[in-house]
């Protein structure tokens, strides 16, 4: 498997943080960090670093091949079920090829970005920066999702988000959004009968 790397970087998390992270902190990141590449490439459906995929496609109407990795940097080959090579040229997110819209082909391709958007960046950084701001509650890690302290005529609430109870590393509900926002969708397929 290809190491797909991280999709915001520690720089990113300390320009936000507005801090220098060294030593366990630094391990404890770059592994908050991982984690939460992982489940927003799981939750988008993609990949985002630039990688070769091949995959056996059904051809629809017009003979368009719909891709499910995106955006398509090159086509390297395009073959029938016989292994007979076949003509196409590319449009954004597919090809075209001349071939019946019964019949499926295999698409080897290279997609993906060369640099990760920087709203994905961003959003990564956000939530990893979250999550590390949750560890140092101690209450939160625990569970607790809510917490009054009261001395004398003062108190002072503290709530923590759903999503942050636990100290979990895991994606905001906006970073869920972002990431179902580059999800490739495509309709059913085109069947075209003679």
């Amino acid at each position: 498997m290809t190491d797909l790397g991280l999709l915001a970087q520690v720089e990113d998390v300390e320009a936000l943080a507005g801090k220098k992270f060294e030593g366990d902190d630094l391990e404890r990141l770059q592994a908050v960090l991982g984690k939460l590449s992982a489940d927003f490439r799981h939750e988008a459906r993609r990949d985002f670093a630039i990688c070769t995929y091949t995959h056996r496609r059904k051809v629809d109407g017009g003979g368009k091949v719909w891709l499910p990795q995106a955006p398509v940097q090159e086509v390297k080959s395009v073959v029938d079920d016989n292994g007979n090579k076949v003509a196409f040229h590319v449009l954004l997110g597919g090809i075209v090829v001349q071939a019946p819209s019964h019949s499926f082909v295999t698409v080897t391709y290279k997609a993906g970005f060369e640099q990760v958007p920087h709203v994905i960046r961003m959003r990564i950084a956000d939530a990893a920066k979250r999550a590390l701001a949750v560890q140092g509650i101690k209450q939160a890690n625990m569970g607790v999702d809510s917490l009054t302290r009261q001395t004398g005529p003062f108190s002072q609430t503290v709530h923590v988000a759903s999503w942050a109870v636990g100290g979990q590393a895991m994606l905001t509900p906006e970073a869920l959004e972002l990431a179902r926002s580059y999800r490739r969708t495509k309709r059913g397929h085109t069947w075209l009968s003679a």
